[in-house]
């Protein structure tokens, strides 16, 4: 509503306030649909709706749709030649880039650069998230994926819920892929890989029906 307001769109401090509340509204709204799924899928109340969906469509839906979160960072997206399709609920999916874009993002010096490697190998397309922030160390990485879990070292200094990481597992997992995490330790980056099974190359161009 406010928005809409001459007077608010005549003046562009004032209307920079009023596109962050927005944004934050947006991304709450959005936060709180993403942990009712995850809760719903890990009860069996949602099964995942699976379309044939190029991973490239959604890595840069994931990437474009928080482009104010990541505005901070260099976002470097590198896509391998003749990727497959993924059969997978693409809504999801995306969700879970973006919720390991978000983390990323949060977790490493402004100016930095987060990198996007998609690449694939047999039966398997890979989504491959690399940080230069503040890494994980070997505690913490055995209790990644637990929900509500939140490291000690950042509870006072980053905002957060310890949710992220376990709606973005849960989604990859209710499409049947794999999600793990690699760190060098404290202060050495992260990487976090998403693994999918994709429909293999020779078959990837949908098979037209016709009545005879």
């Amino acid at each position: 509503m406010l928005e809409t307001i001459p007077a608010i769109r005549g003046d562009a401090r004032i209307r920079t306030l009023v596109e962050a509340i927005s944004d934050e509204a947006s991304h709450l709204d959005g936060y709180i649909s993403n942990l009712l799924s995850a809760t719903r899928v890990t009860a069996g109340g949602l099964s995942p709706r699976r379309e044939w969906a190029d991973p490239r469509d959604i890595v840069n839906g994931a990437i474009t749709r928080r482009a104010r979160r990541l505005s901070a960072h260099r976002i470097e997206a590198n896509f391998t030649d003749d990727l497959p399709l993924l059969h997978v609920d693409s809504g999801l999916v995306e969700e879970a880039c973006g919720q390991i874009l978000e983390n990323a993002a949060k977790y490493s010096p402004s100016g930095s650069t987060i990198t996007v490697d998609v690449r694939c190998e047999p039966h398997r397309v890979h989504v491959v998230v690399s940080d230069q922030g503040v890494g994980i160390t070997a505690d913490e990485q055995q209790k990644l994926g637990q929900r509500s879990f939140r490291s000690a070292r950042h509870q006072a200094s980053v905002p957060g819920s310890g949710l992220g990481f376990w709606i973005a597992s849960t989604f990859i997992q209710a499409n049947e892929g794999m999600i793990t995490v690699h760190s060098r330790g404290q202060g050495q980056g992260t990487t976090v890989s998403i693994s999918l099974p994709a429909l293999e190359p020779s078959t990837s161009e949908p098979i037209a029906l016709t009545d005879e």
